[in-house]
């Protein structure tokens, strides 16, 4: 089987019939509301067939808008993967940067930067939200990225510190602190 994140958005408006007719289905438990925080949509996490199997977690008169979205989860082994990531496209500095200033938009005391050679170790290190940038021109670019940003209040780290066969840095990765 695989493994699907459901979306089903509601308007405001919608809101406590989604969760009535949601209950009723049986499957209220199931989803994870983001209505709080006034993003009106349910999500869940389910193991289905197929996607349009996955969907019948959502009640009839609310499947219309909403999708099924199959996930895969990449692990080191996966060499389709290690293949697009070593053609990852290449970033110059200026649009690494901009890349970044657009997730952390003026935050940076909320996130910290790292460049690495290693996504793996670099993601196993860091247990938070953790998004990959991009991969620099060069070694020297990533470090320059890392510095400005360093420069601008974000921490740093997990680049060089992360030990022997660090060399060549170039992808570079932010996470919260």
């Amino acid at each position: 089987m695989d493994r699907y994140l459901i979306e089903s958005p509601h308007s405001e408006k919608q809101c406590l019939q989604a969760a009535q007719t949601t209950f009723a289905a049986g499957y209220l438990l199931t989803f994870e509301w983001g209505c709080e925080a006034g993003v009106h949509v349910a999500y869940a996490m389910i193991e289905s067939e197929n996607e349009k199997q996955a969907l019948l977690v959502v009640p009839p008169n609310l499947r219309n808008d909403a999708r099924a979205i199959m996930l895969v989860k990449y692990d080191g082994s996966y060499p389709e993967l290690r293949a697009k990531l070593d053609s990852f496209m290449k970033m110059s500095k200026a649009e690494l940067i901009d890349k970044i200033e657009g997730i952390v938009n003026g935050n940076y005391e909320k996130w910290s930067i790292g460049i690495t050679n290693d996504l793996d170790r670099a993601r196993a290190k860091s247990p938070r939200e953790w998004a990959l940038i991009g991969k620099a021109d060069s070694e020297q670019i990533a470090r320059d990225v890392q510095k400005f940003f360093g420069d601008q209040g974000m921490g740093g780290g997990l680049g060089p510190e992360l030990g022997p066969g660090e060399a060549n840095p170039t992808f570079v990765f932010i996470f919260s602190r």
